[in-house]
C-alpha cells in the first residue's frame, strides 16, 4: 500500500473506511480492537521499514516509523521493552539526519509524552515545535492533552481551541474540545461543536451519540440520547459498539436492568485499546 503525507500533520493516512469500520467509542474516546490497530499499522510499518532499508537518509520515514512504534506501544498492542527500543532507535535517527527540524521536536515530544509519560520534556519540545512549525495544529492538539491529563484546563482549552483555529475541518479536532467542554459543564459550548462535526461527519454514531448525550447530562433529558441510539442500531446494527456505553449509562440512570445488562453484554464482548 503507498504512504500519503499529510498536509496537516505528517502523519500516516490510511484509507478513511478502513479506520472508521474498526472505531468504538468507550468513555467518550474512540478506540480500536488491538487485533485491527496491529493490521492497520503492521502495513504501514512494513512499508515503512522497506523505506528506512532502501534510504537511510529518509527522515520522514523515520518521523512516521517513530510514530508507529510509540501508538503501538502506547496503546498496549506490544508494550515491551523491545517495541520501546524500536522506537528509540527511529527517534535517534530522526535526530541524527534533522537535528533541529520541527518534525523532529515534535516526534520526541509524542516519544516522551507516549512512551515516557514525561510530560515535562514533550512541552519542551512542543514549544520547539510550535516556533517552527507554527501552522501545524499538532502540536497545540498534544499539549492541550497534556494539560488536560494534569488538570491544567485553562492552558488546555486554549491550546484545543487553536488547534481548532488551525485545522477546522477536522471532525476529530473538534470532538477533542468538545469532550473538554462536556467535563467543565460548558453544554452549550460542546453542542455547538458537536454540531460543528456533525456537519463535516452526520453519518458518525459515536458522534452523534455524544451529541445527543449533551441533553441528557445537562437537562437531564434522556429521550434524545434513548432515541439516537435506537436509530443508530436500527440503521446498522454493527454500530452498536459505539454507543453501547452511552446505553450502558442512561439505562442505569433510568434503573432500567434489562437494557443496562443488553448494553454491558455488547461493551463487554469488546477488548479494547485507546488510540
Amino acid at each position: 500500500m503507498a504512504l500519503r503525507k499529510s498536509e496537516r500533520d505528517g502523519q500516516i493516512l490510511l484509507p478513511a473506511e478502513r479506520i472508521e469500520r474498526r472505531i468504538y467509542l468507550i468513555r467518550g474516546q474512540k478506540v480500536m480492537l488491538s487485533a485491527d490497530l496491529a493490521k492497520l499499522y503492521g502495513v504501514s510499518q512494513k512499508r515503512l521499514n522497506e523505506a528506512v532499508k532502501r534510504d537511510r537518509n529518509f527522515a520522514l520515514a523515520y518521523y512516521q516509523l517513530a510514530h508507529a512504534h510509540d501508538q503501538i506501544y502506547f496503546t498496549g498492542l506490544d508494550h515491551t521493552p523491545a517495541r520501546l527500543g524500536m522506537a528509540d532507535g527511529a527517534i535517534q535517527d530522526l535526530r541524527r539526519l534533522r537535528p533541529n527540524s520541527g518534525e523532529t521536536h515534535l516526534a520526541i515530544a509524542k516519544h516522551q509524552y507516549w512512551c515516557y509519560l514525561d510530560y515535562d520534556r514533550a512541552r519542551e519540545e512542543l514549544d520547539q515545535a510550535r516556533q517552527k512549525l507554527p501552522n501545524d495544529p499538532l502540536p497545540h492538539l498534544l499539549a492541550g492533552y497534556i494539560d488536560r491529563r494534569q488538570s491544567r484546563w485553562n492552558e488546555s482549552t486554549k491550546n484545543l481551541e487553536r488547534a481548532v483555529e488551525l485545522d477546522p475541518q477536522n471532525p476529530g479536532v473538534l470532538q477533542q474540545i468538545a469532550l473538554s467542554y462536556e467535563c467543565l459543564r460548558r453544554y452549550g459550548d460542546a453542542e455547538a461543536i458537536l454540531d460543528r462535526a456533525l456537519a463535516l461527519d452526520p453519518k458518525d454514531a459515536a458522534m452523534r451519540a455524544q451529541r445527543a448525550a449533551m441533553e441528557f447530562y445537562w437537562h437531564a433529558d434522556a429521550r434524545p440520547l434513548l432515541s439516537t441510539i435506537q436509530m443508530v442500531r436500527d440503521e446498522d446494527p454493527q454500530s452498536a459498539a459505539n454507543t453501547a456505553e452511552y446505553w450502558l449509562e442512561v439505562a442505569l440512570c433510568l434503573r432500567d436492568a434489562e437494557n443496562a445488562s443488553r448494553a454491558l453484554a455488547i461493551a463487554a464482548a469488546f477488548s479494547l485499546c485507546c488510540p
